[in-house]
């Protein structure tokens, strides 16, 4: 049977403390990639033998799975991979855009010096690496900028509802499909919009960093589409603020 999972991922199973959540993440990469098609059922037996791992990691991450939306539960017959559609895409980085956008105007007041140093910190090592001998760091980093000021808003149902948003988002797969000059150019694009929503911060220009976060974050989805539906050859022109 042809693997349907990535062989990077699947790579590091091996390491106990992570093999519930990379168990997840393959299975959400496969379902996001189309490698698992849309209405397909996700046995537990035949998912475990494939990835050498415990029905019970199977269905918790078909659990997690369901809550975000990439696979229905079934009454009586189990789970089927939802798939994801271009709208829903959409639908979902819109929904980020809006909530992300009054997340950072929130966190204009509340982020402390230390705060803000630490995002000037990581504004180098959140810079995408085109050769992708860092992503994994890279990507952490890019998370972390965002997060730092997510938190500070101290909403509860706020943070919950975009870590749940953020769990759904598959840019950080899509990335490493990009052609290099694809990679290039969004690295240096996200560069610049977080270079802009840092001075945005500390100038305190409330409206400011919303109209860029909403920017930032549909540029994500300008990038994400076309590789997700396998029917656009190159990347749109990405737009700045």
């Amino acid at each position: 049977m042809e693997n349907r999972f990535d062989q990077a991922t699947l790579k590091q199973i091996s390491a106990p403390s992570r093999r519930s959540d990379i168990v997840y993440e393959a299975i959400r990469g496969a379902i996001i990639h189309r490698r698992i098609k849309k209405g397909e059922w996700l046995r537990e037996i035949p998912i475990a033998e494939e990835l050498g791992v415990s029905r019970t990691m199977v269905r918790d991450a078909l659990t997690r799975l369901v809550t975000e939306g990439l696979a229905v539960e079934v009454p009586y017959k189990g789970v089927q991979a939802a798939g994801v559609t271009t709208a829903e895409l959409e639908e979902v980085y819109t929904i980020r855009a809006k909530l992300e956008s009054w997340a950072f105007e929130l966190a204009i007041e509340h982020l402390t010096d230390q705060d803000i140093k630490k995002m000037r910190e990581l504004l180098p090592k959140a810079m995408l690496d085109p050769s992708l001998k860092e992503f994994e760091k890279t990507r952490n980093a890019n998370r972390e900028f965002h997060w730092i000021a997510i938190r500070a808003t101290e909403r509860r149902h706020l943070i919950r509802m975009l870590e749940q948003i953020w769990d759904m988002l598959p840019s950080d797969l899509v990335y490493p499909e990009l052609t290099q000059t694809e990679r290039e150019q969004v690295a240096a694009v996200e560069m610049q919009a977080h270079t802009q929503i840092l001075q945005a911060i500390e100038a305190k220009d409330r409206q400011r960093v919303s109209d860029l976060i909403v920017t930032h974050i549909l540029n994500s989805l300008r990038y994400s589409a076309p590789v997700l539906e396998k029917n656009v050859d190159r990347i749109e022109e990405l737009t700045t603020v």
